[in-house]
């Protein structure tokens, strides 16, 4: 079954967060042969971590602020975190694993589980949610 990690930052852009997205994604491909999907936003940032070459199937999308106003920054987050969402389910690739980067990701999430944007799937060792 396919899984789709969704986070802010993902490689080859720095980010501490998108480091451990690509840890995540690379342990589910090397150990259990999954199909990994990752929905990131397209842009450089001065964060902290390591240059790395990403892993999986990448899904960028654009932001809607790139400068460096803190307050722009701080209204576009949230949006940003909507946006990401709102692509992991119309991408339709297995369960959703919802990181903690931008502020209000998972917020978004469980606003599109309330809404019923999700469905419940089971196997015989899980029970996930993917995008409708």
């Amino acid at each position: 079954m396919p899984i789709t990690i969704v986070n802010r930052h993902y490689p080859p852009n720095l980010g501490i967060t998108g480091e451990s997205a690509w840890d995540l994604a690379k342990y589910l491909i090397e150990k259990h042969q999954a199909e990994v999907h990752i929905v990131h936003i397209n842009r450089s940032y001065d964060g902290g971590g390591q240059m790395r070459e990403p892993v999986g199937i990448t899904h960028k999308i654009n932001t809607i602020y790139e400068g460096k106003n803190k307050f722009l920054r701080f209204i576009a987050g949230p949006l940003d975190g909507f946006l990401l969402i709102l692509k992991a389910i119309k991408l339709k690739k297995g369960t959703i694993i919802c990181m903690t980067s931008p502020p209000l990701l998972p917020f978004w999430a469980w606003i599109c589980f309330q809404k019923g944007l999700f469905q419940q799937v089971k196997s015989k060792n899980q029970t996930g949610y993917i995008g409708k």
